[in-house]
Order: C-alpha cells, then structure tokens, then sequence
C-alpha cells in the first residue's frame, strides 16, 4: 500500500480517502477499522480495483453502500460491520466473486437480500445479521457450498427457510434467529452434518421438528425455542449426545417427552412453556420442565384423585380406608409411594406375593399403623430410616424374608432386622463409577482427565491474569465428555459466542496435558501462550488443534505424532520455523499458518497429499520447496504478503489441479511461468534484473545457442557471478539444470 498525508492527490495515479492519498496500482489492503471516520463511504474507493482486503468496520459511517463497491473484484475479504450504513445491499456486490469473506452486520441496512449473493460461490464467512433487512431468503444462498458460517439473525425477514438451505453442507454455524420466518423447518437441514452451532429461535415456525435433526451429532447448540412449532420431540434427538445447549421452550410441542431426551448431551434442557404431558422421564428436573398446558393431556384416572389413591388396580378411599389386607395373592411391583397418602390406615398386610423395589420412604407418614406386615416378598435396598416413625407409635413391623440390605435402622431396642432374616446375596452393588472415575452430581468423569484440567487452573496462576483458583475443573471453558472421558476441550479468549468456551483470563498448558489420551478437539485461542509441552505428542486421537492468536515462536517435534489431525490452526503466532515432523501428519486437510514470521518450509511439507487449504500469507517466506507440487488435494493455497522472489516448477501441479493461488504482494521477478500469470497479481519488482530481449539460452545475445553460451554459464557459475537471466528454469538459482537445458536446445533439429 501507498499512502500519502497532507498533499494533493495525482489524479489518474492516487484517491483521497478520507483526507488521505491511497496510490490506485499499488494499494492491496486497506484495514481502517476502528478510526473514528464519519460520514458517507466515499464512491472513489471503487477506483482502488487491486485492494483484496478491505475493512472498515467499527466507525460511525452512514448513508449507502455505494454501488463502486462492485468495482473491487479482487476482494477476498469485506467487513463494513459496526456503522451506522443503511438503504440497500447493492446487487453490485455479486461481482465481488472472489470474495471468502463478507461481514455486513450491525448495521440499519434495509431492503431484500439481493439473489446476486448466490455469485459470491467463494465464501467461507457471510454475516448479515443486526440489520433490518426484509423479504424472503434468497435461494440462491443454496450456491454458497463454502460457507462454513452463516448468520442472517435479528432482521426483519420473512417467508420459508429456502429448501437451498441444505447444499450449505460444509456449515459449522448456521443463525437465522430473531427474524419472521414462517413454515416448517425443511428436512433439508438434515443435510449439514457438520453443524455445530444451530439458531432457529424467536420465528414464526411451525410444524413439527423433523426427525432428520438426528443426522446432526456434532451439534453443540440447538436453539428452536420461541416458535410455534408443534407435534412431538422426536425421539431422534437423543442422537445428539454432543449438544450443550438444548433449547425447544416456548413452543406448542404437545404429547409425552421421549425416553432418549436422556440420551443427549444437555443435562438441563429447556422446555418448558410447551403442552407436555406426564410421565416426564426421571433424568429431566422441575425447572427443566418448568410450566406446562397439560390441560389437553389424556390422563384417564380410574379414582378420584382429591380423595381416592390407586394402589394395584383398586381404588382406596384416603379418609375412610384404615386396613389392606392383600395376602399371598401374587402382588407384583414396587409398592407405590402414594401408600404413604392413606393416613388413616391402621392395618397394612402385604405378606407372601412378589413385590419387589424398595420400601418407600413415604410409608412412615402412616402414623397409626398398628400393624405391618411386608413378611415373604422380594424387596430389596436399604430400609428408610424414617421408617422409626411407626415404631415409636408402637406399630408392629414384619418385614423378614425380602432381600433387604444392611445397615438396617435401629428404633432403640437394636436393629428392626437382621441378615439372618434377608436374603443379602445382591446386596453388594457396584459403585456408580468404575476405578479411576469419579463421581460428580451423577456423573462418572476420568480423574486422570479431572487432574490436568485442575493443573491447568493451578499452573496458571502465576500468570498476569489468572482464571479463579476456586473453579472446579468441570466449570473450566467449554467441554464434551464421552464414557467419562475429556474428548473436547474448547477455550476462546475471544467473546464471539457468547457461551461456556469464553474465558476472560489466561491459561498455561500444563505437560500433563499428554494425559488427556482421548482428546479429538482442543482449542486455546487468543489467549497469551508462549510454548507448547512436548506431552501434546501423546493425544493421537486428535482430530483437530487451534491455537490461533496467541504467542508461540515454535511448535514441538512431538506434534509429528499426531497423525490423526485433520485441522491444525496455529494462525497469527509468531512461527519463525516448523519442525520437520509436519511431514508426518499426511491426514491433515486444513494447515492454517497466516500472520507468523515463518522463513521457509520444510521440505517434507509435500508428504501432506490430503491437505485442501493451506494459508501462509502474511510470513516472511522467500521461497517454497519443489515438493509443493505433490500437494494433489490442494484447493487453496495462500501465499501473499510474503518475501517471495521465485516459485518452484512444481507449482504448475498445482494449477492443472484447479487450486486457487494467492501470490500477490510479494516479490516475484517476471518473466512468469505460464501457469501461474493469472494468479500473480501486483509485485515488487524493484529489485528484479532487467533481462534483454534475447531467445531462451542465448547468454551472448547473438540470436543462437551455441557452445559459447554455455561456455559463459558454465564461468558464472565457477565464478559465483550468475544473475537472474542466466535461470532459465526459473528455479531461482543458475546451475547445471540450467546447462542442460541449453545443451537440449542445441540437440534440437
């Protein structure tokens, strides 16, 4: 980028922004977020047709996005985020097809979204939400098979959720809350198996949910709440044993909550202000449930519940009722604890049938019984201590012969029973949690697991912004578990979800960390980390490592162990070098490495031949290795803003592979190969070699090769004084290649 201050402009060479003077060749990237500007975007900035970054997000601007924005065709990234713009989306920013990323949120934009969104068929990221944008969603957003993030929330937009929805099969984060949609949700949306994140809330919604939602185990959050939808919770949703947040309240979902509600992953999920009926499964609490309209629930009771009690098919009168007698009649079931309702009752005989479970606490409320006698049955578990209650009103109490277990209550005159009079053979039951797991709020989690995690809050606090030193490690940032064991593990310093995973405080990787042996997922961003324990070598079932934002200078040797790592993320670090293990981790589809101070690449980076994305903009690379060129599954290759003076022959591999290659600002001397004019883009050439005219060989320039050419190579090569235009290749350097070469151009008949 070119700027100048405090002069006039050259028209034809320059554009004032501003009050700044940006050069129209030479400006790539332009960052303005954040500076205080007023006013309207100026439609000059249309002239600066070789910007590929643009940001000016976070000001005070007003007025319309000017329509010029639709001249800047070499945009990959465009946030105008956090203003004050209104009026419409221009559909000039369809032209804007090389575009990955467009953040125009927070905003008073108004109007339909323009179909011409549907060219923008390169983006990763688009972000139209907090406007008040109107209409329907476009189904052409359905071309966007990119997208990894899609938020369109807090608008005023109406119609259906366009079926078109369900080509976006690469969404992680899908956000149409707080808007005016209508219809049902399309079982389409069973399609994107990769979402994470899903906000349907606060619509119009109807219909049922569909059993397709179950396609959707890697959901973290689903938020469905504030519809009007209908029908039952389809029992589908237990599926979803990676869900943290499930939220289905203020509905109309009407019939009895499925048994597999237990199976998924929120152990507080929100329903209540439903029309769900009883019985609710056993794992779900009141403020899970919260109020329900039950008044259309089919609940046929054979009594009169304000003054009857059903015990085993019969009905009992609660006042009048004072003795039961129902002997060896082959009673089976537990005895219900509604028993304990019946507080006249003076005579209970249940002995000799088949009843089962436990003694009910509620029993003891029966405080003028005489008599009871639970002889011969097959009850089991402990005896409520309450059950003293009746003893001290001198009831008789029979209860030998069951399978009752020790300790058994004693009512002052030794214990009401004895192991001589129970049969104790089952009694020993395992504990919840097998050996190594321990036991929190009904839940068995790996202490081994529970142990680096509180390491990781211990060994933080000698840091300058420590986490509490009184936070239990369950609490810590956002986390999945499996069997009892830590398979997720995601901290952001950032805020951008708003959810569990954001920490305020900062967090050192203790080396126990290598215990964690079940860990898929571990994310620490923006966070302050200097170093990486070589323990992280241990965790190879690791699918995926983001440590984006923070301060690491190196990464171990260990990571080579990884092998199972699809995603590595080491982003706006400062990496002067990777180690050469990188080349063991040949799963790896994504290596993201932008904004580091990365010199070189090993060589063996070519060994990665399943990697789709790699970003390396942003470094200070001055040259790539020839084995680039292995890299067959490359879709996008991200080389721009480095110190670049040659490129390898290999990277015509790439190409021919239909990878997309970003190499502009850097510092590429022509002439170019073939391949790669398309992609080259501006380049400092200042310090390039100004080669004459001459054909491919003729070092002399006397319009022939011949043995005198090589004779002067071979010179300069012994002499050390070789310059660019003696490569023929173009590998960056003059050697026998280059001999060899010219020898072949003479053999040529």
């Amino acid at each position: 980028m070119s700027v100048g201050w405090g002069q006039d402009c050259i028209e034809g060479v320059e554009v004032e922004l501003w009050g700044e003077c940006y050069n129209i060749e030479e400006t790539t990237s332009l960052n303005l977020s954040s500076s205080g500007f007023t006013g309207e975007i100026p439609p000059e900035i249309g002239n600066l047709t070789n910007l590929t970054y643009l940001s000016l997000s976070s000001n005070d601007l007003t007025g319309e996005i000017p329509l010029e924005i639709g001249e800047l065709t070499n945009l990959t990234y465009l946030s105008l985020s956090s203003n004050q713009l209104s009026g419409e989306i221009p559909p000039e920013i369809g032209n804007l097809t090389n575009l990955t990323f467009l953040y125009l949120g927070e905003n008073d934009l108004t109007g339909e979204i323009p179909p011409e969104i549907g060219n923008l068929t390169n983006l990763t990221y688009l972000n139209l939400g907090e406007n008040d944008l109107t209409g329907e969603i476009p189904p052409e957003i359905g071309n966007l098979t990119n997208l990894t993030y899609l938020n369109l929330g807090v608008n005023e937009l109406t119609g259906e959720i366009p079926l078109e929805i369900g080509n976006l099969t690469s969404l992680i984060g899908l956000y149409l809350y707080g808007n005016e949609l209508t219809g049902e949700i399309p079982i389409e949306i069973g399609n994107l198996t990769s979402l994470i994140g899903l906000g349907l809330s606060f619509n119009l919604l109807t219909g049922e949910i569909p059993v397709e939602i179950g396609n959707l185990t890697n959901l973290f959050s689903l938020d469905l709440s504030n519809n009007q939808l209908s029908g039952e919770i389809p029992s589908e949703i237990g599926q979803l044993t990676n869900l943290t947040y499930l939220y289905l309240n203020s509905n109309q979902l009407t019939g009895e909550i499925p048994s597999e509600i237990c199976d998924q992953g929120d152990s507080s999920p929100s329903l209540s202000n439903n029309q769900l009926c009883p019985l609710y499964p056993d794992c779900l609490t009141e403020e899970d449930i919260g109020e329900q309209d039950t008044s259309n629930c089919e609940e046929p009771s054979l009594c009169d519940e304000e003054i009857e009690v059903e015990l085993w098919g019969e009905c009992y009168n609660i006042e009048e009722t004072t003795e039961i007698h129902i002997v060896d009649s082959g009673l089976t079931g537990e005895i219900p604890p509604e028993i304990g309702d019946l507080i006249n009752l003076e005579w209970l005989y249940l002995s000799y049938n088949q009843l089962t479970g436990e003694i009910p606490s509620e029993i003891s409320n029966l405080l003028n019984l005489e008599w009871l006698y639970l002889y011969g049955n097959q009850l089991v578990g402990e005896i409520p201590d309450s059950i003293c209650n009746l003893v001290e009103n001198d009831c008789f109490i029979g209860i030998s012969n069951n399978q009752l277990c020790p300790p058994y209550p004693d009512c002052g005159e030794g214990p009401i029973t004895s192991e001589e009079e129970q049969d104790t053979s089952e009694c020993e039951e395992p504990s919840l949690c097998d050996e190594g797991y321990t036991e929190i709020d009904g839940e068995c989690y790996y202490q081994s697991d529970l142990d680096v995690l509180q390491q990781f809050i211990d060994n933080s606090q000698e840091g300058d912004n420590p986490p509490p030193s009184d936070l239990s490690p369950i609490e810590l940032c956002g986390q999945v578990w499996i069997d009892g064991r830590l398979v997720n593990l995601y901290c952001s310093g950032d805020d951008l979800e708003q959810d569990e995973s954001y920490i305020d405080f900062e967090l050192d990787i203790p080396e126990s960390i290598g215990n964690l042996t079940s860990l898929m997922f571990f994310g620490l961003e923006y966070n302050n980390l200097s170093s990486i324990p070589e323990s992280i070598g241990n965790l190879t079932n690791l699918l995926g490592l983001l440590l984006h934002h923070n301060q690491l200078t190196s990464l171990p040797e260990s990571i080579g162990n990884l092998t199972s790592l699809t995603d590595l993320d080491v982003d706006n670090n400062q990496l002067t070098s990777l180690p050469e293990s990188i080349g063991n981790l040949t799963n790896l589809t994504r290596l993201l490495l932008p904004v580091n101070q990365l010199t070189s690449l090993p060589d063996n980076i070519g060994n990665l031949t399943n990697l789709t994305d790699l970003y390396l903009f942003s470094n200070n690379l001055t040259s790539i290795p020839e084995s680039i060129g292995n890299l067959s599954s490359l879709e996008l290759l991200w080389l721009q803003n480095n110190q670049l003076t040659n490129l390898p022959e290999s990277i015509c591999n790439l190409v021919e592979n239909d990878c997309s290659i970003f190499l502009q600002e850097n510092e590429i001397c022509p002439p170019y190969p073939e391949c790669i004019e398309d992609y080259v883009g501006y380049q400092d050439t200042s310090e390039c070699v100004d080669c004459p005219d001459s054909i491919e060989g003729d070092v002399d320039g006397d319009g022939e090769v011949t043995i005198l050419d090589i004779v002067l190579i071979v010179n300069c090569i012994l002499s050390n004084d070789c310059d660019e235009c003696s490569d023929w290749n173009f590998d960056g350097s003059v050697d026998i290649l280059d001999i060899i070469l010219m020898i072949n151009i003479i053999l040529e008949p």
